[in-house]
């Protein structure tokens, strides 16, 4: 898949709700998971009304319409 595709694809998500954040989640000295700002990168957000984290990595739409689909 091109970039120019996969654009628009990441573009077509958030048009659905999909998010990403500025922060990573990492694991401290003391073992506690806490957020941690990045430059580049985030935590994905998954659509508006529940947005729980799904990743790092923007997922395929063919994924979702196969999980939808099962």
């Amino acid at each position: 898949m091109s970039s120019f595709t996969r654009r628009i694809e990441i573009r077509g998500l958030k048009a659905r709700g999909y998010a990403r954040t500025p922060y990573r989640i990492v694991k401290d000295v003391m073992g506690r998971e806490r957020p941690v700002r990045v430059p580049r990168g985030g935590l994905i957000l998954g659509p508006e009304p529940a947005l729980t984290p799904i990743g790092y990595r923007w997922p395929r739409v063919l994924d979702l319409r196969r999980a939808a689909a099962s």
